[in-house]
């Protein structure tokens, strides 16, 4: 495979524009030109709609592979790291639920988009960041899903 610091500018040919165009640029170890790369786009994406069990399996390794990009991602996208782990959380605080003060069930669901959610373990911000509160250890408590909901940001 080229080295992409030192692929040459993209000469253009009468293929370009298609995903054979792309090939050429890569054997010749150049750069995509515009067209191609558009091209490549809408074939990956097409082949993506069709196997989407490939796409995540290439996503998974992607992301196994790159671990300091899928954390700036995340830090991009979220705003924050967490300073914190789950079982921090539970060694601080213990395993019953912050407002109802029954346990919860560490075997339930966390994702609402499954049944038996609803006792499942959640991480609370007891000052919810959105009115100033912080995500640190000291702002974190262990809940039940359907306590978490029904708190919001109250």
């Amino acid at each position: 495979m080229p080295n992409n610091s030192i692929k040459k500018q993209a000469t253009e040919d009468a293929r370009c524009g298609t995903t054979a165009g792309a090939a050429a640029h890569y054997i010749r170890g150049e750069s995509n030109c515009e067209p191609c790369k558009m091209a490549k786009k809408i074939a990956r994406d097409a082949y993506d709609k069709a196997h989407p069990e490939a796409h995540k399996a290439r996503n998974k390794r992607w992301r196994e592979r790159n671990p300091e990009k899928v954390r700036a991602n995340s830090q991009k996208y979220f705003g924050r790291i967490r300073a914190y782990s789950i079982e921090q959380v539970i060694e601080t605080y213990g395993t019953n639920c912050h407002i109802c003060q029954l346990p919860i069930d560490f075997n339930a669901p966390r994702a609402t988009r499954f049944e038996g959610w609803e006792f499942g373990l959640h991480i609370d911000h007891h000052i919810p960041i959105s009115k100033g509160g912080f995500d640190c250890l000291e702002n974190v408590r262990p809940v039940h899903g359907i306590c978490n909901i029904k708190k919001s940001n109250n």
